[in-house]
């Protein structure tokens, strides 16, 4: 005899039979055996899931509405839709219609297809609608030809795997959102496959779905009532409960709470359905969403404030933000809200799967969005331009932002001419930035570091100080003025460098850099000096030097500061270190020693002249120095006196061994001069320092000579060099004679001797009015050639009474003088004799109406006396 059923059993089966339809058989089923198709089912299914009530708590029914729409395979909503009509993203979009009255809500959402060529019947794919009565209703979710089986309801079951059109992977988001809903108290039945699927929590709370297989009255009925709403215009086109899928969520009825205890389904309010519309973007009724909304092939940025910080994947949201939690994995606030078309969730669906992936994605839509509207990389500059707050859309920039868009922030930075850019970590590392900066005619912007290394690292910006050698090595080369301290910083410069190991090759230029404030740069063996350095009053100011300093101590310092910042910049492989000793001990010590080298030149440069003796009839030179100073320190000093003619070059020369006698131009350097022989041009000997002074006896009037100094027992000692000093000629001799002693000028001549290209003796005849006077010469910029006689020429037949010399020049050019005699001595025959060596004769002036001759001293024997010659 059977039992009684128990109170609870009526209850249950109470409960059941308001989800079924009459004559149904329940077959047991369990979600982890064989897979079981709806075509299969004779009756009914009963399907429980090992999930409890409790599963997932930080999911609201915002959340689960947003599964339901969002689809997972050939089911449910959105990405239903898109993989049953085989659609792009593209031709995807949501139409909203609001019947509502003040009694009666209907709200009707219709998926539509944009393809071109779809028929107005068919381009409905789906719709979600919101009926009922005084702010309560059903919600009902329609995804047109689809299907949902239960293998769909399998944990792990996913049709979505490697279908990147569609959002989220992890299989289980369906059997989360019913339980969702049934936790919140809300029924949910689905008919699909003309099978009605009703889902509630069984006593133990736990999920549990009961499939009903539909009889024909009730296939009918559902016929009918769809028929009626199609023509009723409440929904876009009659819904088939066998070749579609339908979800109703709050319709009234009794089920099981998350405790197994029975309750009263509720349902939905109008408010709560309008929150849960927040959680797909194209349910959202934005405005000006032409203007707000730019839609790239990696999603959309979305500027509108109303949703600012949300995060969507594919229109569905991810996570909204608020002001105490952002939307974003990193935790950090979000500037703008975001639809990704692409990307993974994490098994919460709260968030994109990982930090990198969301700020990628962020990246990217800015590239694209910025192709459509140029303006908008303001907003882009001043996202980056934050530290307070760092905003999630770029704090990942540094290292995922490309090439293209990092060129459209530097084209957007550097569009004002006026300013230059620099990091915080640049100013802290050099102090003379700023100066930097407006040395290169720029406004100083500061931008934060993390801005700053994603231009350095793609190359698209540099420091202000690399700017600054740049354009410094681009300058100009400056022209070295001819004043004593531009000359003298010149030469001894490069004399000083001359003289450092492993320098000798370095190439000294003066550069036009304008107002930089880059002072010196050595490269690729150029050592590059600002044209400042070559001014004495500049050298005194940026050496912070008392104005009313010697020149020759500014001379000092500027060398001295120069060469530092020389070896300072030399490479250090130029430098030996040792075991007891740094490579930057011997900086120093080479610093030390050319420092040195440059005060004994300074010290003693000065001092140095080449001047006649105080007699003037003499044709000496007095080479004098300062006997006090260090160089007088050495045993000997070599001291040379050149001739301007053949040595003139040397005086370019800056060491001491560059005097060796061996490499330079005079055929032979003559010590002690006999006296009885016409000296060579040039002479060296060795003489003691500290004596002071050295004279040069014997030598060429009307030459110009130059002295040197050198240490040969220090070769890269600067050698001490003098001006040029010219002998002076003794002073003309004047014959007077009167304009009718003289005869007529255009009968005149006089025969120069001049030897010929072909060796044979050439004869030029010169105008008495060629003979200029030796005012004249001395206003010429080069001095005319001038003759000394030789020896009387006794065989010289001319017409003209004259008296007939042989005579030459200082360049050994040969011609004949001849001196008109007085009248007195005109007619008389001339006895041939024999004359003696003549003494030299004086200058002889030339008046400007007698035209007098002038006849100046030669490098050779001594030329007869004007009083002989006229006597």
């Amino acid at each position: 005899m059977a039992s009684k059923p128990t109170i609870r059993q009526v209850l249950e089966d109470l409960e059941t039979s308001a989800f079924e339809d009459t004559g149904y058989e329940s077959e047991s089923f369990d979600v982890e055996q064989e897979e079981t198709a709806l075509s299969s089912i004779k009756k009914s299914l009963t399907i429980c899931f090992p999930i409890r009530s409790n599963y997932s708590p930080s999911w609201n029914t915002s959340a689960a509405f947003r599964e339901l729409v969002q689809n997972c395979g050939r089911h449910y909503r959105r990405d239903g839709i898109i993989q049953s009509f085989k659609l792009k993203e593209t031709q995807f979009y949501v139409v909203k219609e609001d019947k509502s009255t003040d009694l009666k809500a209907d709200i009707l959402f219709k998926a539509l297809n944009k393809a071109t060529g779809v028929p107005d019947d068919d381009s409905c794919m789906g719709f979600i609608r919101f009926s009922g009565r005084h702010g309560t209703g059903i919600v009902e979710i329609t995804n047109r030809a689809a299907s949902l089986q239960p293998k769909h309801l399998d944990f792990g079951q996913s049709d979505k795997r490697g279908n990147e059109n569609q959002a989220g992977v992890h299989g289980e988001g369906l059997k989360v959102a019913l339980l969702v809903f049934l936790r919140r108290n809300h029924r949910v039945r689905c008919i699909s496959g003309n099978v009605t699927w009703n889902f509630n929590f069984t006593t133990a709370g736990k999920l549990v779905a009961r499939l009903n297989k539909m009889q024909q009255e009730a296939i009918i009925r559902e016929k009918r009532s769809a028929k009626k709403l199609k023509d009723d215009h409440a929904v876009p086109f009659q819904v088939s409960p066998y070749h579609d899928v339908r979800f109703f969520i709050g319709e009234k009825g009794k089920g099981r709470d998350g405790i197994g205890e029975s309750t009263q389904r509720q349902h939905v309010s109008l408010k709560t359905f309008n929150t849960w519309c927040r959680s797909a973007l194209f349910l959202r009724d934005l405005p000006k969403q032409e203007e707000t909304i730019i839609t790239t092939k990696h999603g959309e940025l979305i500027l509108d404030d109303s949703v600012q910080g949300n995060l969507y994947l594919k229109g569905l949201l991810i996570m909204e933000s608020s002001p105490d939690y952002s939307a974003s994995i990193s935790g950090r606030p979000l500037k703008y809200a975001y639809n990704f078309r692409y990307g993974a969730t994490n098994r919460d669906r709260e968030s994109i799967a990982s930090s990198t992936q969301e700020c990628r994605t962020i990246l990217n839509i800015w590239n694209d969005a910025l192709q459509q509207k140029p303006d908008l990389i303001a907003a882009l500059h001043e996202m980056l331009l934050s530290t307070d707050p760092v905003y999630a859309d770029v704090h990942l920039a540094e290292s995922l932002m490309g090439i293209e868009l990092a060129k459209k922030l530097r084209d957007h930075l550097f569009s004002d001419q006026s300013k230059w850019y620099y990091s915080d970590k640049e100013i802290s590392e050099d102090p003379r930035l700023k100066t930097i900066i407006l040395g290169l005619g720029r406004t100083g912007s500061r931008l934060p570091d993390s801005y700053w290394s994603i231009l350095s690292r793609l190359q698209l910006i540099h420091a202000a100080k690399e700017e600054q050698e740049d354009q410094f090595l681009k300058s100009r080369i400056a022209t070295v003025p001819v004043d004593k301290f531009a000359q003298s910083l010149s030469k001894v410069l490069r004399s000083c460098i001359q003289g450092i190991p492993g320098a000798a090759h370095i190439k000294v230029e003066f550069v036009q850099a304008g107002q930089l404030r880059l002072h010196t740069y050595f490269k690729d063996a150029t050592f590059k000096i600002h044209e400042r350095w070559l001014d004495n009053e500049q050298a005194v100011r940026e050496l912070g030097l008392p104005s009313d300093v010697p020149g020759s101590d500014v001379l000092f310092h500027a060398i001295q500061w120069l060469v530092r910042e020389l070896i300072d910049q030399m490479p250090e492989g130029q430098f030996a270190g040792t075991e007891d000793h740094t490579l930057e001990w011997d900086k120093k010590r080479v610093t030390n020693c050319a420092v040195q080298r440059l005060f004994e030149y300074i010290n003693v440069n000065d001092s140095v002249t080449l001047h006649q003796t105080p007699s003037e009839d003499t044709n000496k030179l007095i080479l004098e120095w300062n006997r006090l100073s260090s160089w007088c320190q050495e045993e000997v000093v070599n001291v040379q006196l050149h001739h301007k003619a053949s040595c003139q070059g040397i005086q370019d020369r800056l060491l001491s061994k560059e005097f060796n006698p061996g490499k330079l131009p005079c055929k032979k350097l003559q010590e002690e001069p006999e006296e009885d022989v016409k000296p060579t041009a040039c002479f060296s000997m060795m003489v003691q320092p500290g004596l002071g002074s050295y004279s040069f006896e014997n030598l060429n009037r009307g030459s110009e000579y130059f002295g040197v100094i050198v240490k040969q027992s220090e070769p890269d000692s600067i050698a001490l060099i003098s001006e040029m000093c010219k002998l002076p000629r003794l002073p003309a001799e004047v014959i007077d004679l009167t304009m009718d002693e003289i005869p007529a000028p255009t009968q005149s001549e006089i025969s120069l001797h001049l030897p010929s290209q072909s060796g044979k003796d050439q004869v030029s005849l010169v105008s008495v009015d060629d003979v200029r006077s030796g005012s004249e010469y001395d206003d010429e910029e080069e001095e005319a050639p001038s003759f000394c006689a030789v020896r009387p020429i006794e065989n010289l037949d001319i017409l003209q009474p004259r008296d007939w010399y042989e005579a030459r020049s200082h360049n050994v050019e040969g011609a004949v003088i001849g001196i008109p005699k007085p009248k007195s001595t005109r007619g008389r025959k001339r006895q041939r004799e024999q004359h003696e060596a003549l003494p030299r004769p004086k200058r002889v002036a030339k008046s400007t109406r007698v035209g007098r001759l002038r006849d100046i001293s030669s490098d050779s024997a001594e030329p007869p006396s004007l009083s002989s010659m006229s006597g």
